[in-house]
């Protein structure tokens, strides 16, 4: 037994020691506004694991090779921590001066707390309660990086965060707004035309966002519906009349729903192709975007986005 435990011993202090001697770097990109993107390989067409801020810490792994590193972010405890390939030239190696460019964002969710979720898995790593400000290491497509100022690392989805940040620049650069009627107990149409007569796709409540895509025109703005990470996302027309462009504040009166089935869960499906993009379990309860004749565009407070059976759904809520 007393073997056993020099043995451990000895094993805790080579970690703890090569923890320390490891080499260290921090995004440092030429312009303060731009990011740094994490590849999965040493290439600029390899995929991105996301888009990183000035001020970043990241554990060199290896190189510089072919002018790119090797690295580990995250905050060394093994939580959360996405390994990938940064271009050397936007590092700034051991402990050079670099301005912290990380942004601050607030985490909110109607279900009181938003949920930390590990990169690789998508488990669970940590909660923090609605309201919460984190402090945000990198961008992805459907999640942010972030830090909380307790040390916790992990996953938050980006329509959880305000305000709103995009992993395109595009999308950063784009015109949001929020649907606004003038009685809260109304919904806005979402058609396939600029027209009062076309298609409808549903009836959407005041306070979901939407991306404006162009207009005004004739009275109509052509916009997209959705988390804004390309998931059951709609594109349509809404008037504009009933739209609030930019950071207005509108009541929310998006209504909740659970979800149930007797298979024990229910699938969430692309608009488009009815493709399954997601499912929960039987009980669970989501956030309501807007009402079509057969199914409800649903957000998950995980951050998922489909459209859910509306005969799945208490309470009852019709076209």
């Amino acid at each position: 037994m007393k073997r056993r435990i020099i043995g451990l011993l000895a094993l805790w202090m080579l970690l703890l020691c090569a923890h320390a001697s490891a080499e260290w770097a921090t995004v440092c990109n030429a312009k303060p506004t731009d990011r740094l993107h994490l590849r999965a390989e040493a290439s600029s067409s390899a995929i991105s694991y996301g888009k990183y801020y000035n001020g970043t810490q990241v554990q060199i792994l290896s190189g510089p090779k072919n002018g790119w590193y090797r690295v580990r972010v995250g905050t060394g405890n093994g939580v959360c921590e996405i390994e990938g390939y940064m271009m050397a030239k936007y590092l700034a190696v051991g402990n050079a001066a670099v301005q912290d460019a990380r942004p601050r964002v607030t985490l909110s969710s109607s279900s009181g707390s938003v949920l930390l979720r590990d990169f690789h898995t998508g488990s669970c790593v940590g909660k923090v309660q609605s309201g919460t400000q984190v402090t945000v290491l990198g961008v992805g497509t459907k999640y942010l990086h972030v830090l909380t100022d307790s040390g916790e690392c992990g996953m938050a989805p980006v329509d959880c965060a305000t305000p709103r940040l995009e992993f395109s620049s595009a999308n950063a650069s784009a015109e949001w707004a929020t649907v606004c009627n003038a009685k809260p107990t109304d919904r806005l149409h979402l058609r396939a035309e600029a027209s009062s007569s076309a298609i409808s796709y549903g009836k959407y409540y005041n306070g979901t966002q939407v991306q404006i895509l162009s207009g005004p025109k004739n009275g109509w703005y052509r916009v997209r519906v959705g988390t804004g990470n390309g998931v059951c996302e709609i594109e349509g027309y809404m008037m504009a009349k009933y739209l609030a462009v930019g950071n207005a504040a509108v009541q929310d009166a998006r209504p909740r729903v659970t979800l149930s089935s007797s298979s024990g869960s229910v699938l969430l499906r692309d608009f488009h192709t009815g493709s399954c993009v997601g499912k929960v379990q039987s009980g669970t309860q989501v956030t309501v975007l807007g009402v079509g004749t057969k199914y409800l565009h649903v957000l998950t407070d995980s951050g998922e986005c489909g459209m859910a059976p509306v005969d799945c759904t208490s309470p009852h809520l019709e076209f």
